[in-house]
Protein backbone atom coordinates (compact mmCIF):
# COMPACT_ATOMS: atom_id res chain seq x y z
CA UNK A 1 0.00 0.00 0.00
CA UNK A 2 1.30 3.23 -0.96
CA UNK A 3 0.99 6.88 0.89
CA UNK A 4 0.60 9.81 -0.33
CA UNK A 5 3.65 11.48 -3.34
CA UNK A 6 4.32 7.77 -3.40
CA UNK A 7 6.07 7.42 -0.13
CA UNK A 8 5.39 3.65 1.26
CA UNK A 9 2.40 3.52 4.12
CA UNK A 10 4.15 1.19 5.98
CA UNK A 11 6.91 4.15 6.39
CA UNK A 12 4.55 6.46 7.61
CA UNK A 13 2.42 3.86 10.00
CA UNK A 14 3.58 3.76 13.99
CA UNK A 15 1.72 0.43 13.81
CA UNK A 16 0.60 -2.85 11.33
CA UNK A 17 -2.44 -0.96 9.19
CA UNK A 18 -4.43 -4.06 10.87
CA UNK A 19 -3.85 -2.11 13.98
CA UNK A 20 -5.25 0.81 12.87
CA UNK A 21 -8.51 -0.70 11.41
CA UNK A 22 -9.37 -2.43 14.57
CA UNK A 23 -9.71 0.73 15.96
CA UNK A 24 -12.90 1.27 13.71
CA UNK A 25 -16.39 1.04 15.05
CA UNK A 26 -18.82 -0.97 13.24
CA UNK A 27 -22.69 -0.84 13.88
CA UNK A 28 -25.60 -3.53 13.38
CA UNK A 29 -27.33 -1.22 10.67
CA UNK A 30 -23.90 -1.82 8.40
CA UNK A 31 -24.56 -5.50 8.76
CA UNK A 32 -27.93 -5.20 8.24
CA UNK A 33 -30.07 -8.14 9.03
CA UNK A 34 -27.69 -11.04 7.74
CA UNK A 35 -26.33 -12.81 10.73
CA UNK A 36 -23.15 -13.91 8.68
CA UNK A 37 -22.02 -10.11 7.87
CA UNK A 38 -21.90 -9.68 11.83
CA UNK A 39 -20.32 -12.59 12.47
CA UNK A 40 -17.53 -11.38 10.39
CA UNK A 41 -17.25 -8.09 12.04
CA UNK A 42 -17.47 -9.07 15.11
CA UNK A 43 -14.48 -11.60 14.77
CA UNK A 44 -12.67 -8.95 12.85
CA UNK A 45 -13.48 -6.06 15.05
CA UNK A 46 -14.61 -7.73 18.77
CA UNK A 47 -18.00 -7.28 20.68
CA UNK A 48 -16.46 -3.97 22.08
CA UNK A 49 -16.33 -2.40 18.81
CA UNK A 50 -19.98 -3.22 17.24
CA UNK A 51 -22.74 -0.46 18.18
CA UNK A 52 -25.93 -0.91 18.04
CA UNK A 53 -27.28 0.92 14.67
CA UNK A 54 -30.45 1.18 12.70
CA UNK A 55 -31.38 2.94 9.26
CA UNK A 56 -34.17 4.80 11.34
CA UNK A 57 -36.36 6.22 9.80
CA UNK A 58 -35.86 4.41 6.52
CA UNK A 59 -37.11 1.33 5.49
CA UNK A 60 -40.68 -0.57 6.18
CA UNK A 61 -42.99 1.12 9.22
CA UNK A 62 -40.63 4.20 9.35
CA UNK A 63 -37.74 1.98 9.65
CA UNK A 64 -39.08 -0.15 12.84
CA UNK A 65 -38.93 -3.68 11.35
CA UNK A 66 -35.28 -3.15 10.73
CA UNK A 67 -34.83 -2.31 14.30
CA UNK A 68 -36.82 -5.42 15.07
CA UNK A 69 -34.63 -7.47 12.68
CA UNK A 70 -31.74 -6.03 14.28
CA UNK A 71 -32.21 -7.04 17.09
CA UNK A 72 -33.35 -10.73 16.45
CA UNK A 73 -30.14 -11.01 14.42
CA UNK A 74 -28.06 -10.11 17.62
CA UNK A 75 -29.72 -12.35 19.89
CA UNK A 76 -29.57 -14.97 18.00
CA UNK A 77 -25.92 -15.09 17.65
CA UNK A 78 -23.74 -17.37 19.50
CA UNK A 79 -23.13 -14.79 22.25
CA UNK A 80 -23.80 -14.31 26.09
CA UNK A 81 -25.59 -11.73 27.73
CA UNK A 82 -23.65 -9.48 28.67
CA UNK A 83 -21.70 -8.99 25.17
CA UNK A 84 -25.44 -8.97 23.68
CA UNK A 85 -25.32 -5.86 26.17
CA UNK A 86 -22.44 -4.79 24.94
CA UNK A 87 -23.61 -4.10 21.26
CA UNK A 88 -27.46 -3.12 22.57
CA UNK A 89 -25.94 0.03 25.07
CA UNK A 90 -22.76 -0.68 26.61
CA UNK A 91 -20.23 -0.06 23.67
CA UNK A 92 -22.33 3.45 22.95
CA UNK A 93 -21.93 4.71 26.58
CA UNK A 94 -18.17 3.82 26.68
CA UNK A 95 -17.80 5.61 23.27
CA UNK A 96 -20.04 8.34 24.38
CA UNK A 97 -18.44 8.71 27.56
CA UNK A 98 -21.81 8.34 29.38
CA UNK A 99 -21.20 5.56 32.35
Amino acid sequence: MRGTEGHPVADILKKDILDYYKMFYGDTAMQGVAPHALECALSFLGVEHILFGTDMPFGEEDGLQYIRDNIATVEALSLDKAERQKIFEGNARQVLALR
